[in-house]
């Protein structure tokens, strides 16, 4: 498996519509965002329900959908054109050209956000708050994580990569001791880690469950 936030690279959707159909139909543009504007905010404030309701008509688990839609998710649904992203699209465009899905692309011209700023569109992600009622903390560590889901039968865990940060099921991670328990979203991004810090070795999810009590 291929972990694609080892680019340091973000993956980003957007939506677009042609110069002339947007001048001429502003009021659809408009509306159209205004629903993806709505819609965001309910995920945002119900994201369980949100969930479910996207795992009924696509079939997907709803454990799958909450990893990419919940707070803290893999998809954050911040509507905002970020600088980063665009410096992204930068270096994606001669890609683009060279496998012949572009001709060419004017990137300052194909980057307006005032659609956005007329449906006063940005919204941020949804955040994960409160603390941790193993370790007293925010809920944060994957340590106090292990201890919980010993202690209790949970539904799904879910837990940031360690070296990407991208968010993954608990118990399909590569788990390492150090002188704490990392997770990975990968086995190449765990083996990395331990070649560069002597005496960290990788365990199972059972091992880490089991010595984390």
């Amino acid at each position: 498996m291929y972990d694609g936030a080892s680019l340091n690279l973000p993956t980003w959707h957007g939506v677009v519509v042609r110069e002339s159909y947007a001048q001429q139909h502003p009021e659809v543009v408009d509306a159209f965002l205004q629903a993806q504007t709505d819609a965001t905010q309910y995920l945002n404030s119900n994201p369980m329900a949100a969930a479910l309701s996207v795992a009924k008509q696509t079939k997907l688990p709803a454990e799958v959908v909450y990893l990419y839609n919940g707070p803290n998710g893999m998809v954050t649904f911040d509507t905002a054109l970020k600088p980063e992203l665009k410096d992204a699209l930068e270096q994606d465009i001669p890609f683009l050209e060279s496998i012949g899905n572009i001709k060419r692309l004017d990137l300052n011209a194909f980057w307006d956000p005032s659609y956005l700023d007329r449906v006063k569109a940005p919204i941020k992600p949804a955040q994960i708050s409160g603390v941790d009622p193993v370790c007293g903390i925010p809920a944060a560590n994957p340590t106090c994580l292990l201890r919980q889901v010993a202690k209790s039968k949970v539904r799904v865990a879910y837990v940031p990569s360690t070296d990407t940060g991208t968010r993954w099921f608990a118990d399909k991670s590569v788990w390492v001791q150090d002188t704490e328990y990392l997770p990975f979203s990968t086995e190449e991004g765990a083996r990395r880690y331990v070649a560069g810090h002597p005496g960290a070795h990788i365990i199972s999810y059972a091992k880490a469950l089991e010595g984390s009590r």
